[in-house]
């Protein structure tokens, strides 16, 4: 959890507008602050989460946090995007799931960025 609280900690410093920068959106702060649904695909919201955190990879978990810590709007939205949240993970390539090393402790496999 502790890879949360530092990326959580990062996201909430992004305020207003935001200055294109090489490589950019390859961080959920790289994407507009707001407290509706976000203007952004699922596909392009986790990749910015993945790619943001320290590690570049996150549990399922993680994953919920980070999006729930920029967007206001999935901490009542139901289960549903959750749902969409697997749902996208598993079938589009572009993510790729690691199995969690013995060693780290937690529960879960990673998601990566292929």
């Amino acid at each position: 959890m502790e890879v949360i609280s530092i990326y959580a900690h990062d996201v909430n410093q992004s305020t207003g507008d935001h200055e294109a920068h090489p490589g950019c959106p390859n961080s959920l702060r790289c994407l507009p602050d707001t407290n509706q649904r976000p203007q952004h695909t699922l596909p392009i919201i986790l990749r910015c989460t993945i790619l943001g955190s320290p590690k570049r990879r996150l549990t399922i978990r993680d994953i919920y946090a980070a999006m729930e810590a920029k967007y206001p709007y999935y901490r009542t939205a139901g289960i549903t995007w959750k749902q969409s949240v697997r749902h996208h993970l598993s079938l589009n390539r572009l993510f790729e799931r690691q199995d969690r090393p013995v060693t780290d402790p937690g529960f879960g496999s990673y998601w990566t960025v292929n």
